[in-house]
């Protein structure tokens, strides 16, 4: 797995896949220092996970063992995009999830979508985000199915 990104978001992904106990995470950021620091606090936590951190030029070289690459960074925000990110060496099967949701289909998932990978938006994040805060605040646990989805597509 590939997470694109140091930052408080990668944070959270990052755990996330470690209470799945996924076997190999890989932090790519521009600033390297920044992936390592997020690293080896987590590597204090697990012994089940190999984790590394690198610089986001060497995503072609993790690329074709990964079935699962997360862009938690503020790339594709106004539609921006990853300069050189070589999507095409990852394999067929991967899929790319980017939790930005605006735009709903970032620069990286329409790249993705064309060369025929799965693809998922930052839509479901930002839903299953928002659901204890609004149980908190109105003692009503919303039900995150399709139809909260539309609904939040709509005001999009």
């Amino acid at each position: 797995m590939i997470i694109l990104g140091a930052g408080g978001a990668a944070r959270a992904v990052l755990h996330a896949l470690l209470a799945r106990k996924a076997q190999e995470i890989i932090v790519l950021n521009r600033t390297p220092s920044n992936a390592q620091t997020l690293v080896n606090w987590f590597s204090e936590k697990t012994a089940q996970t190999n984790l590394i951190a690198d610089n986001i030029s060497q995503f072609a070289h993790y690329a074709p063992q990964t079935d699962f690459l997360v862009n938690t960074s503020s790339v594709g925000l106004n539609n921006t995009k990853f300069d050189n990110l070589k999507l095409a060496a990852l394999p067929a099967h991967a899929l790319v999830h980017d939790i930005v949701y605006t735009p709903l289909i970032t620069p990286l998932l329409a790249d993705a979508k064309t060369m025929g990978l799965q693809v998922a938006d930052g839509l479901g994040m930002l839903l299953h985000q928002a659901a204890p805060g609004f149980e908190k605040w109105f003692a009503n646990k919303p039900v995150v199915d399709s139809t909260l989805r539309q609904l939040v597509l709509k005001s999009l």
